[in-house]
């Protein structure tokens, strides 16, 4: 989503807007590998 947004703004806003969906996508990555999920016990 941010991508699609940086293509269409000013090039200073739009190169904030593709790095700051980057940093955001590499938290995602990072969250998914490390995450923790408890298991329902019946």
């Amino acid at each position: 989503m941010l991508d699609k947004r940086a293509a269409h703004a000013p090039q200073p806003v739009g190169d904030r807007l593709r790095g700051r969906a980057g940093r955001l996508r590499d938290l995602v990555d990072t969250h998914e590998r490390t995450r923790i999920t408890l298991r329902e016990t019946a």
